[in-house]
């Protein structure tokens, strides 16, 4: 691949951003309502924390944005957006983590005699 892209001298920093996109990616399918089979070789069992929507239109409007700042900014500002709007990922993540968190934790106190508490998320912001 890195030759393809003429990289080659780089590739040890193709590795490296190939991997983490990979981690971001596992992690991201982690959050959301399908989740990972993370130790498939000795469980089927699937994780998932149900936080994320499948399809979350916050999330996909900060990539877009700034995916389309490549068209109007030089490499410096265009990488200082990037920072910004991973940033943002994390603390709407964080977020939106913590809010599923009182939900569940007043599911658990409203219905303490079921045996499985499970959110679904969806789209809207605030509950």
């Amino acid at each position: 691949m890195s030759s393809l892209f003429h990289v080659w001298e780089s590739w040890p920093i193709v590795a490296l951003w190939t991997f983490i996109a990979v981690m971001f990616h596992v992690g991201l399918d982690w959050l959301n309502a399908y989740g990972i089979q993370a130790a498939l070789p000795f469980t089927s069992k699937w994780l998932h924390k149900d936080v994320l929507c499948l399809f979350d239109p916050v999330l996909f409007g900060i990539h877009m944005a700034v995916l389309s700042s490549w068209l109007w900014l030089d490499r410096q500002g265009a990488s200082s957006l990037f920072a910004a709007a991973y940033t943002l990922t994390f603390l709407y993540i964080l977020w939106r983590w913590g809010t599923c968190s009182r939900v569940l934790q007043q599911f658990r106190m409203q219905f303490p005699d079921a045996l499985h508490h499970q959110l679904i998320p969806d789209l809207s912001l605030c509950r």
